[in-house]
């Protein structure tokens, strides 16, 4: 039976690491882009304006979500290279600062504050408060995330430079006989099977 050609190329990235890195990217994009919509969805409804930051931390939630699916696709039939992982998940990381930042600004009289009917006026109010508080609470995990997306694509990348390393010899002053030395072979009378 003649051998398949196809063979997966060596990854350089920890698995645990990689994959607990991005299901955290995954879950936070993934929450904030639905509040996201949800939230959308009411001011467009009741005709009101929508605010700028909303749409930039929709863009870096779907940014992620888009750039998870299809580097998943990619590692499926290649290992991703970790400088461009690296790259990618830097630009993720700025748009997720300054989107979390943005949201941070505006809600700032609402984070501090207690979802109460005394302070929102009903139950609905109390709902759209606390929903404010998760996507905030995301927000910042997918700011989190993305570091250390940054972190993980980082080590990878030195132990591809380490992988292709030369390493000398144990004596840095070559004094050290590294000659290559043959080993003796038995002659045929002494059998190798006696």
């Amino acid at each position: 039976m003649a051998k398949s050609g196809y063979k997966k190329q060596i990854s350089y990235y920890h698995p645990l690491a990689f994959h607990a890195v991005r299901t955290f990217q995954f879950l936070s994009s993934g929450i904030v882009t639905a509040i996201l919509f949800y939230f959308v969805y009411r001011l467009v409804v009741q005709k009101i304006a929508l605010p700028w930051s909303y749409y930039f931390l929709q863009g870096a939630g779907l940014a992620t979500l888009l750039y998870l699916t299809i580097s998943l696709l990619v590692r499926c039939c290649r290992t991703i290279n970790p400088i461009h992982n690296l790259i990618v998940n830097g630009f993720l990381f700025a748009i997720w600062s300054a989107a979390f930042g943005l949201l941070a600004n505006a809600m700032r009289g609402t984070i501090t504050r207690v979802c109460t009917k005394a302070l929102w006026g009903n139950d609905t109010g109390v709902m759209v408060c606390v929903r404010y508080k998760v996507l905030f609470v995301f927000a910042g995990l997918g700011v989190v995330s993305s570091i250390a997306a940054c972190l993980v694509d980082y080590k990878a990348r030195q132990n591809q430079l380490a992988r292709g390393k030369y390493v000398r010899a144990n004596s840095p002053k070559f004094e050290e006989n590294t000659a290559y030395k043959c080993i003796v072979v038995p002659s045929e009378s002494q059998g190798l099977y006696q």
